[in-house]
């Protein structure tokens, strides 16, 4: 658990909730290709309507390997290649941070900085469990790539980002 995560997290919960979604969740510290391998298996067997890792570069133990499941979409900011499907953020001009940046943006209202580029780590889960809930429909799946949020201080002061820069 960290923040970054905590707003995929509430994405894909509140997804799951308003779509009748049941979560089983899997917290692991580090887990080999093998052991990624079983749990799919398991949870085929299962009947899941896919499976969604979320940073497998913090706790895969093979990341050289090409993970190819079609059931199975990786949220990965490194490791795009390893996997058939996954979701990430576009490139931005200048560096990217994830939600919450509020004393970034001060920075940029205050006029110290001219802008940053924020990533909305709540659309990217959004988009991720939406894909796989697709996919348990239709069988088909496609890579999500999510643009980073140029904020500056037209923007701060239009209010169009209110709801994304609220904690």
């Amino acid at each position: 658990y960290n923040k970054e995560n905590s707003r995929i997290l509430d994405a894909i919960r509140d997804y799951a909730y308003n779509n009748s979604i049941i979560l089983d969740v899997w917290h692991e510290k580090s887990l080999s290709s093998n052991e990624l391998s079983s749990i799919i298996a398991n949870e085929e067997q299962n009947h899941a309507i896919g499976i969604l890792l979320i940073y497998p570069e913090n706790y895969l133990t093979q990341q050289e390997k090409h993970y190819d499941y079609n059931n199975v979409l990786a949220i990965t900011d490194t490791m795009q290649s390893s996997f058939s499907h996954h979701a990430s953020f576009e490139t931005s001009p200048s560096p990217s941070y994830p939600l919450p940046v509020s004393a970034r943006v001060k920075k940029v209202h205050e006029g110290k900085t001219d802008c940053i580029y924020i990533k909305n780590t709540y659309k990217l889960g959004y988009e991720s469990i939406q894909m796989l809930d697709t996919y348990s429909r239709n069988k088909h799946m496609k890579d999500i790539s999510i643009p980073c949020q140029k904020v500056d201080k037209a923007a701060i002061e239009s209010g169009e980002l209110d709801a994304l820069l609220t904690n």
